[in-house]
């Protein structure tokens, strides 16, 4: 097995950081606990620096709450992140994810097209 393929966590991390679209989770708090190298810089950053802050910290025009509380996906909505002003538009999906139970528990941003 690779070097770095010995836990789950870090394959996930790794399969995650090999994606060439931003892919981030946070949860009903709102607290990024899962995020890609590609979104962490559109967002300024590292996955070490991101992981566990609260998302509107770090983008506060995040719609995470609209889509965590009415449950619905908002899917290729055109979006722009702080680092790069209005001028830069994002093709971005927003889906709510549910537990076995039907339950939202966080959402998942993808970021579709990094190359505005």
């Amino acid at each position: 097995m690779p070097e770095g393929w010995n836990n789950s966590e870090q394959l996930y991390q790794n399969v995650l950081d090999a994606l060439p679209e931003g892919v981030l989770y946070c949860d009903t708090d709102f607290i990024v606990r899962k995020i890609n190298k590609c979104y962490a810089s559109l967002l300024g950053g590292d996955v070490r620096t991101m992981l566990g802050k609260p998302l509107p910290d770090l983008n506060p025009l995040t719609r995470a709450a609209l889509v965590i509380r009415h449950g619905r996906p908002e899917m290729g909505d055109l979006c722009t992140l702080p680092l790069f002003g209005d001028n830069h538009k994002f093709v971005v999906n927003r889906i709510p994810v549910r537990d076995g139970e039907g339950v939202v528990t966080g959402m998942v941003s993808h970021i579709l097209f990094t190359d505005p």
